[in-house]
């Protein structure tokens, strides 16, 4: 359990230390951090949604999770 909590840890600071990269305003980066964590989430449901269907339902599409994983830095 305390390797999760601490991988959940680095997650956080890459994504706040990516997020605060290029000089932006602080409302921006609260927006861009609270994108990127979503993204994380909707990815983690497209998994688990598949996953619930059993076994044998087949697979996650890789596209559609690179897709949710990145829309942030996709959308313009």
């Amino acid at each position: 359990m305390h390797h999760r909590v601490k991988n959940l840890f680095a997650l956080a600071k890459a994504i706040v230390s990516l997020s605060a990269k290029a000089p932006v305003s602080q409302p921006d980066v609260i927006a861009n951090i609270q994108a990127r964590l979503s993204s994380l989430a909707r990815a983690h449901e497209l998994i688990l949604s598949d996953r619930s269907r059993g076994p044998d339902s087949g697979r996650v599409n890789l596209l559609s999770l690179l897709q949710t994983i990145l829309a942030p830095d996709l959308s313009p």
